[in-house]
């Protein structure tokens, strides 16, 4: 049976890597939060709230973001292959460069009926 949240709360700097692999996430709020490379693999987020988030290095292969709010979320040097936005607000969300120069390729990214302002990478690819 998948794991699935509803409207939980997620803060503060995760030390231990926690994994949302698999999971389902409804109405749920992440603010200040910041866990480096985090496994969001096949996670679906549906009508969450991210706002100054630190994912990255995640590994996001096949996440879904549904009608989700994004505000400076990190995304630099995430694995995003497969991953969907569709009918999310983004704003200030960095998927620029990482530390090490690498850029985070956002061609393996389907990007639906979003509305993107301010965003650290204009290679966006609309569905």
């Amino acid at each position: 049976m998948p794991t699935i949240f509803q409207a939980e709360r997620f803060t503060g700097n995760e030390s231990r890597k926690r994994s949302f692999e698999h999971v389902t996430l409804i109405d749920c709020r992440f603010e200040d939060y910041e866990s480096e490379g985090v496994n969001l693999t096949s996670a679906v987020f549906v009508g969450c709230s991210f706002k100054k988030v630190d994912f990255y290095w995640a590994l996001m292969f096949r996440a879904q973001f549904v009608k989700c709010e994004l505000e400076e979320v990190n995304f630099r040097g995430a694995d995003m292959m497969e991953v969907v936005f569709a009918c999310c607000r983004l704003v200030r969300c960095d998927f620029s460069q990482d530390n090490l120069g690498g850029d985070t390729d956002l061609t393996p990214v389907v990007f639906h009926e979003c509305e993107q302002i301010n965003c650290g990478s204009t290679k966006f690819k609309k569905a």
